[in-house]
């Protein structure tokens, strides 16, 4: 159990990091599927984040379940290599959305979906499902954590990943169905300095394993290793 809150703990770090650049890129899906939902309240933003929750589950147990078969054929200090550069680059990932939101930039979603505003009232099932298909959006930052999932050993830890990962990052999501352009304001003024942050995260975390592959010490043969007895 305490495995899976550790899984789960991560998922919700790397979503806090990757909420702005999500923020940037589904925001405007959010706010769409929202859009003229009146007397709603918190019912149409809540399915689509039910269904977003689903799916993005659903993928990290997929990898973890794949990511834990291929590991099987690595070395334990490779293995470990692999999880902390997976984790270094999801930073990376983070800190690049991170900036282009603080420069102001629209994402290729955001200009396609300004059409859908005002829209008429949609049903819960409708938001579900817009949740849900919005793992199919091309996202870096979940690509990413899909990344670190494969490498966290079983399909549960990595369903608890994306687990914390969208709970986390969907928070911003839901407050951006109400107070869309207050937050993403707010969120543009400190994108720079969160995105100096995931870089230096990635930066420990890529170099981190490379003093225990590069300059391990080598095993010593002893005299029972090479079949000699007194």
């Amino acid at each position: 159990m305490s495995a899976i809150v550790v899984w789960i703990g991560s998922g919700v770090l790397l979503g806090l990091a990757s909420a702005p650049h999500c923020l940037g890129m589904c925001g405007p899906l959010a706010v769409a599927v929202s859009a003229g939902a009146k007397g709603a309240g918190w019912r149409s933003p809540a399915a689509y984040q039910v269904g977003r929750t689903l799916s993005y589950a659903i993928l990290g147990a997929v990898a973890g379940g794949l990511g834990a078969r291929a590991a099987d054929a690595l070395d334990v200090p490779w293995a470990r290599a692999g999880l902390s550069w997976a984790m270094a680059l999801a930073f990376a990932f983070a800190a690049w959305g991170l900036w282009r939101s603080g420069r102001g930039r629209e994402s290729f979603v955001q200009l396609r979906l300004q059409r859908f505003d005002g829209s008429p009232r949609r049903s819960a099932l409708v938001a579900t499902t817009f949740g849900a298909l919005s793992a199919l959006l091309p996202c870096g930052a979940l690509w990413a954590a899909l990344l670190v999932a494969a490498t966290s050993g079983s399909a549960i830890h990595g369903a608890a990943l994306l687990f914390g990962f969208v709970a986390a990052s969907g928070v911003a999501l839901f407050l951006a169905s109400i107070y869309a352009q207050r937050l993403t304001a707010s969120v543009r003024r400190h994108a720079r300095v969160l995105a100096a942050v995931c870089i230096v995260a990635a930066v420990v975390l890529a170099a981190r394993p490379v003093k225990a592959i590069f300059m391990a010490p080598k095993p010593t043969a002893s005299c029972c290793a090479m079949g000699e007895h007194p």
